[in-house]
């Protein structure tokens, strides 16, 4: 697969080439990334595009590497936040399920450490953008993403415990990682609830959004995925209270830029939010 994959991308590059007039990119510099990244978006494969975006911001500065970050960390986001809500149905499910727990726990542990990696990859995201001046707009240029923000029906069968093919295990697993970076896209053009509204946002392919939206997704996100180092998950307590501290910083950031009201209020209750949680974590540790 992923010689097909370097073939297509490659006739895909010799083909523009050919339109323009231009000599082709390079195999592996960020003009032929930019191009691999977004034949392995339109082919569906997330994971692809996000190492060919993190290949792209370690070519230090170039003309691709702020739009790459801005769309690495909202697949990122996405994917994290999916395998983290997979991961909580298959506990859920564990304990309800009576003929195959050690499938349950195998599938919620796989899931978990699929949120930690592309949890990882989001914290990367947002160190490198709060390294930048976040005074201008940044550029979304892709086209929206494949599947719907709405729940996915079938989860609730795992949740339930209950046993299903493993065709049908597959295409809710697909669903409900598409769901999170649907919803991860709509969050930094609108609100992760306004799909609709983040879809006519990104109609044309490229949008702009304000640095203060694209931070509060981020922060939300970070706070979100919190809880997958907790105890009752991967027990990595220093990279829970990361992910905390790094979600406080980005709803100061944003309160930091006077945003118009709706935006103000979502960085207050995440500033709330993340801040409770540091606090309960400081207390528990003074108690050991």
């Amino acid at each position: 697969m992923k010689h097909v994959t370097f073939v297509f991308t490659l006739l895909m590059v010799l083909l523009f080439a050919g339109c323009t007039g231009e000599a082709p990119p390079a195999v592996g510099t960020p003009a032929w990334l930019w191009l691999a990244a977004k034949d392995t978006y339109k082919a569906g494969d997330l994971d692809k595009t996000s190492i060919h975006l993190e290949k792209i911001g370690k070519q230090g500065d170039n003309p691709y590497v702020e739009r790459a970050r801005v769309w690495r960390a909202v697949i990122t986001a996405g994917l994290a936040q999916g395998h983290l809500e997979l991961a909580q149905a298959y506990a859920k499910g564990w304990i309800a399920n009576r003929t195959n727990k050690t499938f349950y726990l195998r599938q919620k542990s796989d899931h978990l450490k699929d949120a930690q990696r592309y949890g990882i990859g989001l914290f990367e995201c947002y160190e490198a953008c709060t390294k930048q001046p976040l005074d201008k707009t940044l550029v979304l240029e892709f086209t929206f993403p494949k599947g719907s923000g709405a729940e996915v029906a079938d989860l609730d069968r795992v949740y339930k415990g209950m046993d299903m093919p493993e065709a049908k295990r597959a295409e809710v697993h697909e669903k409900a990682l598409d769901r999170g970076v649907v919803r991860a896209v709509s969050a930094v053009l609108t609100t992760a609830d306004d799909v609709p509204g983040a879809q006519k946002a990104l109609a044309s392919g490229r949008a702009e959004v304000p640095a203060a939206r694209m931070l509060l997704a981020m922060g939300a996100a970070l706070e979100t995925l919190s809880v997958v180092f907790d105890l009752k998950n991967l027990a990595e307590p220093d990279k829970e209270k990361l992910f905390h501290g790094r979600a406080q910083d980005a709803a100061k950031r944003v309160l930091a830029m006077e945003p118009e009201a709706p935006l103000k209020a979502a960085a207050q209750k995440l500033q709330a939010d993340a801040e409770k949680a540091l606090k309960a974590k400081s207390k528990k540790g003074a108690r050991r």
